[in-house]
């Protein structure tokens, strides 16, 4: 079984300073293959999550939320997770332990017409869910 967030179709609803952890709130778009990735039927649902970097540093923070999620990556030196939930530069839904992660966020601007980005640096990173899933569509 492949599950995964997918940062394109999510909502970033709030970023937390907490001294040298930043923590990302997100309305999340989990896609969940049973029999594998592109095998048979997927879902997509809508979960919140977190996301916790610790010694975190940011570029072009957001000056307001929430920000509908056009584009994003999450990159890092190792991961922890399931290896049937890594797919590209996603979030796994597995996801307990990264490190030398680095985050892109690419969103909607203070001008429709125009996206913004974000970048999030850190020594790792977890993701924490707060939501039980919500069924969006079959896929």
């Amino acid at each position: 079984m492949a599950e995964f967030y997918e940062f394109r179709g999510s909502d970033l609803l709030g970023l937390e300073h907490t001294g040298s952890q930043l923590i990302l709130r997100i309305d999340a778009c989990k896609h969940v293959w049973p029999e594998g990735l592109g095998v048979g039927i997927g879902t997509s649902w809508s979960q919140m999550i977190e996301i916790t970097v610790d010694n975190a540093s940011i570029e072009g923070e957001f000056a307001g939320l929430p920000r509908a999620i056009y584009l994003g990556s999450l990159k890092a030196k190792s991961l922890c997770a399931r290896e049937e939930d890594v797919v590209g530069n996603e979030i796994p839904a597995s996801l307990s332990g990264a490190t030398d992660v680095e985050i892109l966020i690419a969103a909607e601007g203070d001008d429709p017409s125009r996206y913004s980005e974000m970048i999030i640096r850190g020594a790792s990173a977890a993701i924490t869910n707060r939501s039980e899933p919500r069924f969006q569509e079959s896929l």
